[in-house]
């Protein structure tokens, strides 16, 4: 059992940093938008933020081939432990600021750095520092035939540990992407409280199948095709919650010529938002995107509008999630 759980957190931390490289690498922004999170928010000078990026990718990729690799994992443990500590920290500078930046941790858009990136980062951590210390503890004497079938349990363990691992991680993953969501009475009233008068929102966006107000300075989709336009308030947590599902929903859809993402109010208070739809759609702020908001009759922050290749409106939705999934 102790060899086991031992494997399990050895495998653990190899897919962990491997999925962190294979993110920044795979998605677009992944560097660029790394790097613009170490110096807006870790001060790291320009000329130095991208190769800083590089190194910190180097450096997840050798943890993660020294932790695979069984005659050197010790090494690896203890550079995961030291890396997984240097990050533990890097993140709490983050999510103390005032102005959220984006996560770059694997690559994508992702969640603004907050508490709950401190513990990520902490317990991997601390799940260094308990596969060092149960390493000792799995070593089993032998010779002969009994070395070969204590090398066969081995691997065999090594490899349910390895299965284990990734399906708790996918798991953790999905329900990280998609947590459970508490829906209102279907009356408006809220729970508990009937004699209450149903909360009433104002109108909100264009009408379902009438022509969608063109983007100005944005030109329309390449080959036709759905186009999403995202409105955002630079005030609103709301809007900030929902980044991950847009980014997501903006690869769905084929990348930036098919996403504009228009952020009303002061362009200081939204650059976080800013930064993490860069690289996966058109950005537009200040007066553009007030005036785009107002000739879609926008008053509720988020919202999504969901626009056919023939420039009628397809959706319009509070959520990434109600929108209907593209298919390509």
């Amino acid at each position: 059992m102790i060899a086991f759980v031992a494997e399990l957190a050895r495998w653990a931390l190899v897919l962990v940093f491997a999925a962190a490289v294979i993110g920044k690498l795979v998605w677009p922004d992944g560097l660029s938008g790394l790097a613009a999170t170490l110096r807006a928010g870790l001060h790291v000078p320009a000329r130095l933020a991208g190769p800083a990026a590089v190194a910190l990718l180097t450096a997840e990729a050798a943890v993660a081939g020294l932790v695979a690799v069984p005659a050197t994992a010790t090494a690896g443990l203890l550079a995961a432990g030291a890396l997984s500590a240097g990050l533990t920290a890097g993140t709490i500078v983050l999510a103390r600021r005032a102005d959220a930046l984006p996560c770059r941790c694997f690559g994508a858009g992702s969640a603004p750095v907050g508490w709950t990136t401190v513990l990520r980062n902490a317990g991997l951590t601390a799940l260094a520092g308990a596969a060092l210390a149960l390493a000792g503890r799995t070593d089993v004497g032998g010779t002969g035939a009994g070395d070969a079938a204590v090398g066969g349990t081995g691997a065999a363990t090594s490899l349910l540990a390895a299965v284990t691992a990734a399906a708790l991680l996918l798991a953790a993953r999905r329900v990280a992407l998609h947590p459970p969501q508490q829906h209102p009475p279907v009356d408006g009233r809220r729970a508990g409280h009937p004699e209450e008068h149903p909360v009433e929102l104002p109108p909100n966006g264009p009408e379902l199948g009438a022509p969608a107000p063109a983007v100005p300075g944005v030109p329309p989709p390449r080959a036709g095709g759905l186009r999403l336009v995202a409105f955002a308030s630079a005030t609103c947590r709301a809007c900030r919650d929902g980044l991950p599902r847009l980014a997501a929903y903006a690869r769905l859809l084929g990348g930036a010529d098919r996403v504009v993402v228009a952020i009303v109010g002061d362009p200081a208070a939204g650059t976080d938002i800013e930064t993490a739809v860069a690289g996966v759609a058109h950005v537009l702020v200040g007066d553009r995107a007030a005036g785009l908001a107002d000739v879609y009759g926008i008053a509720v922050f988020p919202t999504y509008v969901l626009v056919t290749g023939d420039g009628l409106v397809e959706a319009v939705a509070p959520s990434v999630d109600e929108l209907p999934r593209p298919v390509r």
